[in-house]
């Protein structure tokens, strides 16, 4: 199944669920450690506050950070720890419904969240899931078609 539609926007590649990125500071492990605890699986990252989607993203907004993941990779491509002392805490994401903007929203403050140029790559990470058709349609660039074809 193609990652393109034909209106150009992206479906998920691979398709399946997106699992909430960790936070790079890890939780600390409840019971002290042992044998039984070390054998547990680590307990799930939390849930976010609020998503949002862009054409090639999933925006997750947590307490202590905000954090885009690929919908192409699923992989974590940028992640901002949150000053919440400077700006609030977090509250949540909201979208302009007329203007396609995307708003990141604290106690004290409201914020845009802009994406330049958010397909640029999007060209080469299909090329490396193997989906060369998907990965020709993307491409912006003569040359960037040229790669993909040989």
């Amino acid at each position: 199944k193609p990652s393109v539609d034909e209106d150009g926007s992206v479906l998920e590649s691979p398709p399946g669920l997106i699992p909430f990125p960790r936070s790079s500071k890890s939780p600390p492990r409840l019971g002290g450690g042992g044998l039984v605890a070390s054998l547990l699986p680590p307990p799930p990252p939390p849930a976010p506050l609020s998503m949002a989607l862009t054409t090639y993203h999933v925006i997750f907004l947590f307490e202590d950070r905000w954090v885009a993941v690929s919908r192409i990779t699923h992989e974590v491509v940028q992640q901002q720890d949150w000053a919440g002392a400077t700006y609030g805490a977090l509250r949540c994401l909201a979208r302009d419904v007329h203007g396609e903007k995307l708003w990141l929203c604290s106690e004290r403050h409201v914020f845009e969240l802009t994406a330049e140029r958010e397909n640029r790559s999007v060209w080469t990470l299909l090329m490396r899931l193997e989906q060369f058709e998907d990965a020709l349609l993307a491409c912006q660039r003569s040359q960037h078609r040229t790669q993909v074809v040989t």
